[in-house]
């Protein structure tokens, strides 16, 4: 790439010429390349081209933001908010020596902008520079409708990387490479200016994925004309729908996008032009419709690249909407539709479930409910059909191939055509599904071998096979008469291939995964159920559910060994209840074509309580043809009170013992084997009767086959073990090359060129192919998705994921000694067999194997070799580590130099290496684990498929089978004869209702709405023209299928969302317009709005002029509604004005030209079948509009930090630090005797005489500058916390700075709450009056009035011109608010703001307790005007005061005599007695954990602080044995004291002491991790837990931590505290935790965190943790 020279030092860049907004999007993906190449680009833009702008309110304005597919990072100052150049350059400079990581996102950067520019300037032009170091073409597709939406102009500085994609976003590209030459700012501020370069035109067909960044086309076919292939997996339309938001966590999230692209979508698909795919979250949606994608290669990179999760939370409405009317058409007749998501909530799922089951009823609708999502709370979308529901816990052992099987299973394709375009698999022309593969061999087609002739083959099983390792390979010929294949329909009745053992029978385990059985009796269960299953043959008819988790029901698709797996993974709920066993084991014979045969049930049962039984009559009178054994454990289970159901019971009281009493002689009836028991000899079959004494199927003997070890004469492989294949006795598998554990840690760095990483995969995949027992390889990388011991796979599956790793990052050595460290807790620690890993490594910078010795003891008993790969590999860089290498310097050779010879050592063979002999034992790769469709039986040999039969059965389609079935998009029915249509009432157009379902209303005005548009909908004809949609949830769009009455419901059942916005009311009309055919009928759009703030129409514009052909007529909802703002959207006006008025003024005579009606209206006459036409009576006039648009993705604004939360007030639910401070009235005396009472419970006013002092809403607005003192400003603090407490209704309360917002109106606070949250607000930047109306400009955006008065108290140090700076222009949108300033110091001048208030309370001397003639004021300043109430000292009635009498002020206090009572002088504890007993919890009874941490964010000294205090506050806490202890740090950590009632003070002490600090970084995903790996399922009292943060900078790595608490930690009673550990912590950073307590010990030069109080750490308060 050609490159300019640097210039003299004497080079200038000319400033831009105009002061545009300015947006920069900073890429920071792993495209960029390491850390020192980031730096590089911040350094170019602080010093070569930001230091060129004049950076101000009056001139430029900007805004800097960090992006790749982890997540967005807004650089700190509000955007378009700077004052100075130097500002945002500190800005910049701040982010440098951050890690590059996730692929590059540009969508994710230009999606994140959108959210961040409510802030521009009006009237400026907005210029976004784009950097990005990488040109995707289909991140770049992606981000062309993003970018469309964002006004101005899109400058492209393309790092590094060819260009050609990225015209196609812009016009404007400027290239560069890493260094950045100085004319490339040059060329930047020329193009800032210049008019916009519109982007080149899209191409005609999609390019094929290729290692080069350059596109190159494909000849894939498009929709239109798709070639003749097949369609596979059948014949139908097929979207993903999948859950982005951000209660979807980070593990979750990519498990959910690997099941799709690895396992559900296989390498057989056919037509992916028929295959859409789309993301979402609530209000924001990404979708790829039909004919996006040419090949399974495109589909898989927009998944795993394009798919970034969105900032708001999930909403399945939303999600259905969007579904609904992105996914109109059905060229195939059918569509399948995979909907995932991550939440359940009843309300959520009872508004989408009228969109869901209209999208079911296209084909299928299949719903993947991701762990915690509840199935049970999902069922209203499917109509109940819980089949159709897949429960996805990516944290179980499950494999994810099961999970694909349950999905396919479902799929609705009619009676198709379906077969493989590879000789590979052998499908049946009628099968709905020929299923997913697992790297591209099928899972779903389950074949019988009836072995005939064997020929022998020798050779490598792989063909790039270099070593010296030899095999032989068998292949089975297959027979010449067709034979039965073993699929998910029930036994055959012909002789089958595999026998049955014990019998033909279904069989069920009910597992009792109840709390009761204690944890070792629990998985003595699991492994006798897991034993017991290992002896049964044809897994299909093997079920094994719980109450509370249901892995594997009939016809899973699993073989024996993972149905063992899954039921050993299995873990405790909740109760007993037999009511749920009943019913799990009746979905699963409702699902299962039973055909007949005998059904066996075990019922594991250990409590027989009134409670257990409860609701299993209701159940147990559908289990018809089931025979029920219980199985009872332990000896408090009564079997009389089961004798209702059954008296077929084995008794098992000593759960110490293996398996239950007499199982022997019992196993054979429970089993339904009614004609006796079958084992398996080494030729013959035998059947013993069941009342004599048989073998044991948990002990057979050598003359019966184990089915774990011989799956190779069924029908199943265990994908663990490679199986031999013999005549008569099965033999054990040799180990090859020895038997050792054997790692292999890929490079897969960016270090390598890609024809040399190319050349090491192949490599690695071809050495793996040599190697028997698939279960002793790992194959691990630094970024990769990898294969750790004791896997599930194949060999040739392990290859393929080698095959599928990708370069990303930078080399560590670190992450590879990580890898193994994590992948060594898979093998037993009893192991005693050698352990090889072979690190494969091209870089040994110090950069690449810095932090890589912490690792080195974790690793006991591994030997390493390093292989080098290329020249620049230093060996002696790595001597501390090993003295075993290999070289491979020349990456043109096919392996390693002298390979052969050294193979052996590196896999820690230390004996003689095995090869397989011509003429020894023979090996079998094995079968892949599948099932075939119980549709249709497939007969084939795996050596020869294409010699194949079929026997179809017929499969009719529900669907297709119906005649006359009316379209779901026409619900009216149409008849023949002289049967007149339906008229259209009243009038033919389409009829849009904009509900207002903002929070702007009050609930009763809201609900009067509604009703009246359910009533208004009423009078309407053809529903199929209604659409009711809203700015947060659109029920009801065009077509929709629904019936008058549905859509009445749908509309009454909507909720209120957020604040108002025109904007957002717009994007759901335009979306619902663009799903619509309208065929040149007239639209009618009434749009309902009760706010006309800027806020809430700001952004309407942008998508007002697309709205084309469309009347709109707003409904002015209230008082506060201006139409004079509206007038530039439409003239036509209905009001409302009095909302106890059942319909709007003058509804009956301009109903009819809202609704577009131009010609007139139709009624129905009431004598006759007739239509009456009544013409208006006046002129219409119609606004119509004009233009195009998508709809616009909206944010959810981050919450304010809490600081505490506990509340005692009933409506409030956080927990809280309680405060020891006292009202203000402590320090003073009055000569009055009274009570004060002050309460955190907000109440239910019954008069404004209730509110104390008024009825007003009232904002502190905090002076949180650096200007005062230290002392000066506590003082402010402790005041303003004092006075609050002489306040009631802490929901009127309102406490903010202009940096931190602790405390907005209407928080879930108590007045204690309030209080410390105000006096642990920290100091900040420069006194800026302009943020501190724009944070109550804020606040008074978030709600409603009500007319009561707004008094806002200001604090103010500073009157300087740069600290009044553009304040006038925010002021300027603050209506209705009395200001009162506080002078805070003798340097404020009151005459410099006379322009804002004429209000003023002095405190210039600071010294003093309280502002000056504070009692007198205080009342105007708080808004009321009309007096100030106090509570009577003899009643509960108050007493209204006028406030300019002189009264008792609430900020003086009473007589020491009096009785003064605030809620924060609460007790926070409470003993019996004076002094606790020996067995009581000091200083409550909760469990107890803390984890320090050992990262290098701290100096030594400050780390030593850390635990000393530590051990200071745990020396307070009797009963060590609630207490555990850790420490954690970039990649895990670990609990060094755990719980355990041998717990000693001096063992605790002891562990804090031996706490070392370690070289690596610091990660708050790292506590989350080690608390998850130590946190039960289930517990009966609360987890409170400490954990000290010591660096929050890393957004993207904070994110990760919340993610983890929200999924797999705040279920199982975990509370955390953060105690905030040195300078580089911010608490604000921690708002996604919403339910912690935070303590501030950023100055760690005092001995402990501010505040702290060890019963409010413990949250000594709580009474529940739900």
């Amino acid at each position: 790439m050609p490159t300019s020279p640097t210039p003299s030092p004497t080079a200038t860049v000319p400033p831009p010429t105009c002061n545009n907004d300015i947006a920069i999007l900073i890429d920071q993906s792993v495209a960029v390349g390491n850390v020192t190449d980031f730096n590089k680009q911040i350094n170019f833009l602080t010093n070569t081209l930001v230091n060129t702008w004049n950076v101000s309110p009056e001139n430029i304005e900007t805004l800097g933001l960090l992006y790749s597919q982890f997540g967005t990072y807004l650089l700190p100052t509000k955007p378009f908010g700077y004052n100075t150049t130097q500002q945002f350059v500190s800005d910049l400079n701040s982010v440098k020596g951050r890690d590059p990581m996730g692929y590059n996102d540009i969508t994710a950067g230009l999606t994140s902008l959108q959210s961040h520019l409510t802030n521009l300037r009006p009237g400026r032009d907005l210029t976004t520079i784009l950097i990005t170091y990488n040109d995707d073409f289909f991140d770049v597709m992606s981000a062309i409708p993003v970018a469309e939406k964002i006004s101005g102009k899109l400058i492209i500085v393309a790092v590094n990387t060819l260009a050609g994609n990225l015209y196609y976003l812009s016009g404007t590209v400027i290239q560069t490479d890493k260094d950045f030459n100085w004319d490339v700012a040059v060329q930047i501020n020329t193009a800032i200016c210049q008019s916009v370069i519109p982007p080149s035109p899209l191409p005609t067909s999609l390019p094929s994925p290729s290692p080069t960044t350059s596109p190159t086309t494909s000849t894939a076919a498009t929709p239109s004309t798709p070639p003749p292939v097949d369609y596979i997996p059948c014949k139908s339309s097929i979207v993903f729908a999948l859950d982005a938001s951000n209660n979807n966590g980070d593990v979750e999230f990519a498990a959910m996008k690997r099941l799709v692209t690895n396992n559900i979508v296989a390498q057989n698909w056919t037509h992916f032009e028929r295959v859409g795919l789309m993301s979402y979250a609530d209000s924001s949606s990404c979708t790829y419709v039909y004919g996006t994608f040419g090949s399974k290669q495109n589909f898989d990179n927009t998944v795993n690249n394009n798919i970034t999760k969105f900032a708001s939370s999930n909403s399945i409405t939303f999600g259905m909407g969007i579904l609904m009317n992105t996914f109109v058409d059905l060229p195939l007749n059918y569509q399948n539709t995979i909907f995932f998501t991550s939440t359940s909530d009843p309300t959520d799922v009872a508004q989408a479930a009228t969109n869901s089951v209209i999208i079911d009823y296209r084909g299928a609708l299949i719903i993947v409910a991701i762990y915690p999502a509840k199935k049970q709370d999902l069922l209203p979308l499917v109509a109940g059909d819980a089949s159709k529901i897949i429960e996805f816990n990516p944290l179980t052992n499950i494999d994810y191939d099961t999970y694909a099987a349950q999905i396919l299973s479902k799929f609705d394709c009619g009676a198709t055509t379906s077969t493989s375009p590879t000789p590979s698999t052998s499908i049946s022309p009628t099968s709905s599904v020929t299923g997913p593969t697992r790297h591209g061999v099928s899972i779903y087609t389950l074949q019988t071998i009836t072995p005939q002739a064997t020929t022998t083959t020798t050779g490598p099983p792989s063909t790039t096979a270099t070593g010296p390792i030899s095999s032989t390979v068998t292949t089975t010929t297959g027979p010449t008469s067709p034979t039965t294949t073993v699929t998910g329909q029930p036994p055959s009745t012909s002789t089958p291939a595999v026998p049955y053992i014990p019998c033909q029978s279904w069989i069920y385990f009910g597992v009792d995964d109840s709390n009761v059985l204690q944890d070792n009796q629990f998985m003595t269960q699991l492994n006798f159920i897991s034993s017991a299953i290992g002896n049964i043959t044809h897994p299909e008819r093997i079920a094994a559910n719980g109450m509370y988790s249901t892995p594997v029901p009939w016809n899973s698709g699993l073989t024996v060994s993972q149905i063992q797996s899954a039921v050993t993974q299995m873990f405790k709920g909740g109760p007993y209840s037999l009511g749920n066993q009943f019913s799990a084991i009746l979905t699963n014979v409702q699902n299962t074509p039973l055909n007949s045969f005998s059904v066996g049930a075990l019922i594991f049962i250990s409590d027989t309580s009134t409670a257990a039984l409860q609701g299993a009559d209701q159940h147990f009178n559908q289990l018809t043809n089931v025979r029920i054994t219980f199985v009872l454990l332990g000896t408090n289970v009564d079997a009389s009170k089961l004798a209702k159901y059954s008296n077929n019971t084995i008794s098992w009281p000593d759960l110490s013992q293996s398996q239950p009493t007499n199982w022997n002689n019992l196993y054979g009836p429970a089993y339904a084997c009614t004609g006796g028991v079958s084992t398996l000899g080494t030729t013959t079959t035998t059947v013993t009767p069941p009342t004599s004494s048989s073998t044991s199927p948990t002990s057979i003997s050598s003359s019966s086959v184990q089915p774990i070890t011989s799956p190779t004469s069924t029908t199943q492989t265990s994908p663990a073990s490679p199986q031999t294949t013999t005549t008569g006795t099965t033999p054990t598998v040799p180990y090859i090359p020895c038997q050792s554990w054997i790692s292999f840690n890929v490079d897969d760095s960016h270090k390598l060129d890609p024809t040399s990483f190319a050349k090491q995969i192949s490599f690695i995949s071809s050495a793996i192919g040599n190697i028997t027992h698939p279960e002793r390889i790992a194959a691990l990388s630094i970024y990769n998705d990898g294969v750790s011991w004791n896997n599930p796979l194949t060999i040739s599956e392990i290859q393929n994921t080698v095959q599928s790793m990708q370069q990303l990052g930078d080399y560590r050595l670190r992450r590879q000694f990580a890898a193994i460290a994590t992948a060594l807790s898979d093998i037993s620690n009893s192991n005693t067999q050698p352990i090889g890993s072979l690190i494969f490594i091209s870089d040994t910078s110090v950069a690449a194997l810095d932090g890589a010795e912490y690792y080195m003891d974790k690793m006991p008993n591994v030997k390493i070799t390093f292989v080098l790969l290329g020249p620049d590999a230093d060996q002696t860089k790595l001597t501390n580590f090993s003295s075993n290498f290999i070289t491979w310097k020349d990456l043109s050779q096919p392996q390693p130099d002298n390979w052969n010879n050294l193979y052996g050592s590196a896999y820690g063979c230390s004996g003689p290496l095995s090869t397989i002999g011509p003429t020894s034992t023979t090996v079998t790769p094995p079968l892949s684990s599948s099932t075939v469709i119980p549709t249709s039986t497939s007969v084939s040999s795996p050596s020869s498929p294409q010699t194949s039969t079929t026997q179809p059965t017929s499969v009719t389609s529900p669907t297709s089978s119906t005649s006359g079935q009316t379209s779901p998009t026409s619900p009216q029915t149409t008849t023949t004869g002289t049967t007149p249509a339906v008229p259209f009432i009243p009038c033919q157009s389409w009829i849009s209702f904009n509900v207002d379902d903002s929070n702007k209303l009050d609930p009763n005005s809201f609900t009067k709405q509604l009703n009246f548009i359910s009533s208004a909908i009423g009078n309407i004809t053809h529903p199929e023209r209604i659409a009711a949609i809203g700015g947060y949830f659109q029920p009801v769009s065009w077509n929709s299928g629904l019936t008058i009455p549905q859509i009445q419901t749908a509309v009454n059942g909507m909720q209120q969302g957020g604040p108002y916005s025109l904007r957002m009311q717009f994007a759901a009309l335009l979306t619902t317009l663009q799903a619509t055919s309208l065929n040149n009928i007239p639209v009618g759009a009434l749009i309902f709005i009760s706010d006309t703030s800027t806020a809430a129409l700001q952004g309407a514009d942008q998508l007002f002029n697309q709205l084309t052909n469309v009347r709109i007529t707003f409904v002015l909802l209230g008082n506060s509604a201006d139409s004079s703002k509206l007038t530039q959207f439409s003239s036509n006006f209905i009001t409302w004005s009095d909302l106890s008025q059942p319909q709007p003024t003058n509804w009956n005579n301009l109903y009819g030209p809202a609704y577009a009606c131009l010609g007139g209206i139709s009624s129905l006459s009431p004598t006759s079948t007739g239509t009456t036409i009544t013409p208006f009576s006046s002129t219409i006039t119609s606004t119509i509009i004009s233009s195009s648009a998508s709809s616009p993705s909206s944010t959810i604004p981050s919450s304010s930090t809490i600081f505490s939360t506990q509340s005692t007030g009933p409506t409030s639910t956080p927990a809280t630090v309680p405060s020891t401070s006292t009202s203000l009235s402590s320090t003073i005396t009055s000569t009055t005797t009274s009570t004060i009472t002050s309460t955190g419970a907000p109440t239910s006013p019954t008069s404004p005489s209730d509110y104390i002092p008024c009825h007003s809403w009232i904002s502190f607005n905090i002076d949180d500058s650096n200007t005062l003192s230290t002392d000066n400003y506590n003082k402010q603090l402790n005041f303003i916390s004092a006075v609050i407490g002489d306040i009631n209704h802490p929901e009127r309360i309102q406490a903010i700075g202009a940096y931190d917002q602790p405390v907005f109106w209407n928080s879930p606070f108590s007045i204690a709450d309030i209080q410390t949250a105000v006096k642990a607000l920290p100091q900040e930047g420069a006194y800026r009056l302009r943020q501190q109306f724009a944070e109550l400009l804020t606040g008074l955006e978030s709600i409603q009035t009500n007319n009561a008065p707004v008094g806002a108290l200001i604090f103010i140090s500073d009157t300087s011109d740069a600290a009044l700076q553009d304040a006038s222009a925010v002021f300027s949108l603050i209506q209705n608010v009395r200001i009162t300033f506080v002078l805070l110091g003798p340097n404020t001048d009151q005459n410099k703001l006379t322009n804002f208030s004429s209000n003023f309370i002095n405190w210039k001397d600071l010294s003093q307790p309280l502002p000056d003639n504070w009692s007198n004021l205080y009342g105007t300043a708080y808004g009321c005007s009309e007096g100030i109430s106090t509570v009577s000292p003899i009643s509960t009635v108050t007493t209204v005061l006028p406030s300019s009498s002189s009264v008792t002020s609430p900020s003086q206090t009473v007589s020491s005599s009096s009785s003064v009572t605030t809620a924060s002088q609460a007790p926070i504890t409470s003993t019996t007695g004076s002094t606790p007993s020996a067995g009581d919890y000091v200083p409550c009874q909760v469990l107890i954990t803390t984890l320090v941490d050992i990262s290098n964010a701290l100096s030594i000294d400050q780390f030593q602080k850390q635990l000393t205090f530590t051990k200071n506050f745990m020396t307070q806490i009797n009963h060590p044995e609630r207490i555990q202890y850790g420490a954690y740090y970039e990649g895990n950590g670990n609990m060094t004291f755990k719980w355990n009632d041998t717990n000693t003070q001096a063992g605790l002490l002891q562990a804090i002491d031996d706490t070392k600090q370690t070289s690596l970084p610091t990660s708050l995903a790292g506590a989350m991790r080690v608390l998850s790996n130590n946190a039960p399922q289930n517990r009966t009292i609360q987890d409170s837990t400490i954990i000290f943060v010591t660096d929050t900078t890393n957004s993207i790595q904070i994110q990760q931590a919340v993610n983890l608490y929200n999924s797999l930690l705040k279920a199982r009673g975990v509370r955390l505290t953060f105690i905030l550990a040195g300078n580089k912590t911010d608490a604000t950073a921690l708002s996604g935790f919403n339910d912690t307590i935070i303590f501030n010990w950023q100055n760690m030069n005092i001995s402990q965190p501010v505040g702290w109080d060890l019963s409010a750490v413990l949250r000594c308060k709580m009474k529940n943790f739900s």
